[in-house]
């Protein structure tokens, strides 16, 4: 199915493509550079999760070529989105408590999550609420979910919001890789167990610890992945087993290592700095970057115990590349933004 729409999706963006990369667009321009060499290592490694992967791209290309983020977010109210947005994390919470047994609780958690912050996104343009909002979403996610990483995400956003150092995306994208290194070698290296007496008023009422498996599932993902530490060992790779179930890594960024080594990780990192750079030099209006860096790199840490941008969980990496695409593209209407900003919107 990911084939079937990404290869549907690419005829009505080629368009806007070609005019991206005739202008000169850094983004664009790379977009291509990265799906030949996807491409090419399909027809080296032919599977299907590689088929897959490269659909994703095209689809993410699509997401960001869609030209739709200015003018949704230029209006002042958008009530039948907010109530489309709000009834598909209401069916999803309602599938799952029907079905509980067809999907992971924190999968249904992470789409519920992302689902409301994207009606937060559209609806919300003042700093106190929308931070409020999100807040609020959290808990609520958390307490019914048990989607512990939404907190840190929550954080990076909010602080994002307020820190003058969310003004700048380039250099928070900076932070937040340093914090993705540091918690993988954290959490490779000891027993995340022994905060649980911490936390055992939440962890009684999950019955769970802190003890998620990534501490055992990390390690054996490096000692995976350098047995091929360039090119990786294709696209199949990458499934451990632990507690009696077949896993993926749990992580996007170990899992593309493993999968499509060093490589593969740098052509990754690099699509996510050239939008980070892309965001510190297009979006002009203060709240507008701070909202962008919240999101971005939120998103781009949450990754870092998920595999959602490209691959296992892809259908909560669509909505978080709209959310991504909102929020590069949506400079804040006149009257509600600190500055206009005559150009923020030509970009989508």
């Amino acid at each position: 199915m990911a084939v079937l729409v990404g290869c549907t999706t690419l005829p009505v963006a080629a368009p806007w493509l070609v005019r991206r990369i005739a202008s000169g667009d850094p983004l664009y321009l790379y977009f291509p550079i990265m799906l030949v060499a996807v491409t090419l290592r399909v027809i080296w490694d032919t599977g299907v999760a590689g088929l897959q992967f490269a659909a994703a791209l095209v689809l993410i290309c699509s997401i960001l070529l869609s030209g739709f983020a200015g003018r949704l977010l230029a209006r002042k109210r958008n009530v039948l989105l907010l109530l489309a947005i709000l009834g598909c994390a209401i069916l999803i919470i309602g599938w799952y408590a029907s079905f509980p047994g067809l999907r992971q609780k924190n999968a249904v958690g992470g789409a519920v999550f992302y689902l409301l912050l994207l009606s937060g996104i559209v609806f919300l343009r003042d700093r106190f609420w929308l931070s409020a909002y999100l807040l609020s979403s959290a808990a609520v996610v958390v307490a019914i979910f048990d989607m512990r990483s939404i907190v840190i995400v929550c954080a990076i956003i909010v602080f994002a919001m307020y820190h003058p150092l969310g003004k700048s995306p380039r250099i928070l994208f900076l932070a937040v890789v340093v914090m993705i290194l540091g918690t993988i070698i954290v959490v490779s290296v000891m027993q995340t167990g022994v905060f649980d007496k911490y936390l055992q008023a939440y962890n009684s009422h999950f019955q769970r610890g802190l003890e998620s498996g990534r501490d055992v599932i990390w390690p054996m993902v490096l000692d995976q992945a350098s047995a091929a530490p360039y090119f990786g060992l294709g696209f199949d790779a990458g499934k451990f087993s632990f507690r009696d179930e077949e896993m993926s890594a749990h992580n996007q960024y170990l899992e593309i290592l493993v999968q499509q080594g060093g490589v593969g990780v740098l052509l990754v990192a690099l699509l996510l700095t050239i939008i980070a750079n892309k965001a510190s030099v297009s979006i002009r209006d203060d709240f507008c970057r701070q909202r962008f860096s919240g999101v971005f790199c939120g998103i781009v840490y949450a990754n870092n115990f998920e595999v959602q941008l490209f691959q296992n969980l892809f259908y909560i990496g669509l909505v978080q590349w709209l959310l991504i695409a909102l929020t590069l593209y949506g400079e804040m209407p006149r009257t509600l933004g600190t500055r206009a900003s005559s150009g923020g919107n030509s970009g989508a």
